[in-house]
């Protein structure tokens, strides 16, 4: 009888601790959900304390348990989206030996983990310690997945992007071209990732003084974005700028009008892809470019030395010459 008493003991508590655990990851996924809304909607200072409360519990969990990445991840995050450029830094230093220990040196998470970081040095012209990053993710992934895995293609464009930047073109043109390829037949010519390829080719074509190269691209990228808007859209910022930049009308906007008009490009983006990255505001084609701000009525300094945060600093906007 003393025996059948314990058994029935041991096995109420087990179910109790069973339930209250599954209580506990239940309030915890609300939680994170709850500050991740809060984001969305712009509502940073709640969604700052819910993440903070969940950093300190998450203190309490085990040394590989990938939920200590998360709060650290979303109050990076956070920060990028109000415009504090410096603070996630430390957040991702933090991060990463976790995520190492969580997922595991040779995991598709920590690749991605690699990834970001890789894109936040990106952002703040840190590039050096960008490429670093990029390269660690793309090793991981080429060994994890193969060659030809859309992930891998991300990391090659990403390395694309970043020796644009540093103006080493021949290399930029080499890996466009990889990341063209493994997206067009990894996920398809119309797949988004793949339009996005495209015209990032096709910006780095003009910069090499090879137009006539460029607009098979630009018009390939068009045409996709508008099959994939529904009827009575516009089709995106990058295209439609794309398309006005090969344009030569007659009547030429003043420079406030086109200034304006890129600005509502900007914007609607922005809106569309959210923050915090900067990436797609690229295709404006910053570098080496003169700028000026909304409503400026001097003259922009230029943006080379400025880097990517420019696209959220102001909507700065390109003023081609006349």
């Amino acid at each position: 009888m003393g025996r059948t008493r314990l058994k029935v003991l041991v096995a109420a508590l087990l179910v109790f601790f069973s339930a209250s655990g599954q209580a506990q990851d239940a309030a915890w996924d609300e939680a994170i959900d709850s500050a991740r809304r809060a984001v969305a909607s712009m509502e940073f200072d709640q969604a700052e304390r819910i993440l903070r409360r969940a950093r300190a519990r998450s203190q309490g969990f085990s040394t590989d348990d990938p939920r200590r990445i998360v709060p650290l991840m979303e109050l990076a995050r956070l920060h990028l989206g109000r415009g504090d450029y410096a603070l996630p830094e430390a957040l991702y230093r933090e991060a990463d030996p976790i995520a190492r220990q969580a997922w595991g040196a040779e995991s598709a998470e920590y690749a991605a983990l690699l990834n970001d970081i890789g894109r936040y040095y990106h952002l703040r012209v840190k590039y050096a310690q960008a490429e670093r990053f990029y390269k660690l993710a793309f090793g991981i992934r080429t060994r994890l997945l193969g060659r030809e895995h859309p992930d891998v293609a991300t990391s090659v464009n990403n390395l694309a992007v970043l020796y644009e930047n540093l103006v080493l073109y021949p290399k930029a043109e080499s890996y466009y071209r990889t990341a063209l390829a493994i997206r067009q037949d990894g996920v398809g010519a119309a797949h988004p990732d793949t339009i996005v390829t495209l015209e990032h080719f096709a910006r780095l074509l003009h910069k090499m003084s090879r137009p006539d190269e460029a607009a098979p691209l630009e018009e390939r990228a068009l045409a996709y974005r508008r099959a994939r808007s529904p009827p009575g859209t516009a089709s995106s910022p990058q295209s439609s700028w794309s398309a006005r930049s090969r344009a030569t009308p007659t009547r030429r906007a003043s420079p406030t009008t086109r200034a304006a008009s890129c600005c509502r490009l900007t914007s609607t983006w922005t809106a569309r892809r959210g923050t915090p990255s900067c990436f797609g505001t690229w295709a404006l084609d910053w570098t080496r470019r003169p700028w000026r701000p909304c409503g400026s009525g001097g003259s922009g300094r230029r943006a080379g030395g400025m880097g990517a945060p420019r696209c959220l600093r102001g909507c700065a906007s390109r003023l081609r010459s006349a």
